[in-house]
């Protein structure tokens, strides 16, 4: 229950879910791949883009309906012990097919060099799924989607959310299909997507998608400065701003960039106010004026573990900060906090983010009421 009385209501995450199998390297990562054997330690854990957000949304929430699908084989049956059980409930198991797996490798120091996946059952994820379970969207007062759903599913649930008027926060996933909703689907459907993740070369093939003429180089520059970086964010994000409303790009151990509707206060206001989202849906406004703001890390992080699934934590910190009615910058607090955690362990999803009342905790409430004024996280007006 909210700190005004109001029932919280649980946001439908649609998304895929995945076996995987992570293969840390204990030697240094040889230059060409030539058939020997290394030393590494492997682990097992639940993953997958929409399935590591809704646990992430539903451990710091402390609720979450989610959709899904995998196989009717052994590998499903470990994935689902291996997720906390509240997710199981709305997950698909289909015969004859295999449930999603990644192989991932890791170097000595915890960055991500290489993920083999088998994404096959991605593409049977059919819409009949969701519409089995319509209550669920319907009473939503977010749909998060993720990337990888199939055209059609995408499209049911965007006309869904735009017959409820529900807005849709997309998790981009990956460079190379981060835009593709924008190219396949018409846009007075992709209007109802409200907010978005994307890292740089996600924002990239975005704009390439939404404004293929304004976006000619598809070669990801390689800055030599931070200063350039945020330029290059800052142009990108003019290009597309007015087809959204809040946009977070993540920078990796730098920060997030908040490109935000000029009509919200970032530090007063929030995104939603008693279930409901605040902004209008009623498309986009041309030439709407936003506000961007670059807004550093606040943690170092000493001992990185495993840096693969920090972005999903942010984006799931994020969301819950939302849906409690933070404010937007609060809120960002929070995804800096739940990433921070994510950084420490080999897991996609820490097993546990914050000790029990932490979020309630004066200490907490403390430094939420620091972030209501500019200044306070070291931000950088852009514009």
């Amino acid at each position: 229950m909210s700190p005004n009385g109001i029932v919280r209501i649980p946001p439908l995450v649609v998304g895929v879910s995945i076996l995987d199998i992570t293969m840390a390297m204990a030697e240094n990562l040889p230059s060409t791949m030539n058939g020997a054997m290394y030393h590494g330690k492997s682990a097992q854990s639940a993953g997958g883009v929409g399935r590591n957000l809704a646990e992430s949304i539903c451990k710091i929430y402390g609720s979450v309906n989610f959709i899904s699908v995998i196989g009717q084989d052994c590998l499903g049956d470990i994935l689902l012990k291996l997720m906390p059980k509240a997710l199981g409930h709305n997950i698909e198991r289909l015969p004859m097919h295999r449930t999603s797996s990644c192989t991932v490798i890791i170097d000595k120091d915890g960055d991500c060099k290489l993920i083999l996946g088998d994404m096959e059952i991605h593409e049977k994820f059919h819409h009949s799924y969701i519409s089995k379970r319509q209550e669920l969207l319907n009473k939503a007062p977010l749909v998060i989607i993720d990337g990888n759903l199939p055209r059609d599913t995408i499209v049911y649930i965007l006309e869904q959310a735009r017959l409820f008027r529900i807005p849709v926060f997309f998790e981009p996933t990956d460079l190379r299909i981060a835009g593709r909703p924008f190219q396949i689907i018409p846009g007075s459907l992709t209007q109802q997507i409200r907010l978005i993740t994307p890292n740089y070369a996600e924002l990239d093939n975005l704009v390439a998608a939404v404004c293929p003429a304004k976006q000619q180089t598809r070669v990801i520059p390689d800055f030599d400065s931070f200063e350039k970086l945020l330029a290059s964010v800052q142009s990108l994000l003019h290009v597309i701003h007015d087809r959204f409303d809040c946009i977070v790009v993540t920078l990796g151990q730098h920060g997030v960039v908040l490109s935000l509707k000029a009509c919200i206060d970032p530090y007063k206001c929030g995104l939603f106010l008693n279930n409901r989202y605040v902004l209008g849906l009623v498309g986009t406004t041309k030439n709407a004026i936003h506000r961007i703001i670059f807004f550093p890390t606040p943690f170092v992080v000493k001992r990185v573990v495993n840096v693969s699934g920090a972005g999903d934590s942010f984006a799931g910190g994020f969301i819950s900060g939302l849906l409690k009615e933070y404010t937007v910058t609060q809120s960002i607090a929070l995804g800096f906090m739940a990433a921070s955690k994510a950084l420490q362990t080999s897991a996609a999803v820490p097993h546990e983010f914050f000790t029990p009342g932490y979020l309630e905790s004066p200490l907490w409430m403390k430094r939420m009421k620091a972030l209501t004024k500019p200044g306070n996280a070291n931000e950088k007006q852009l514009s």
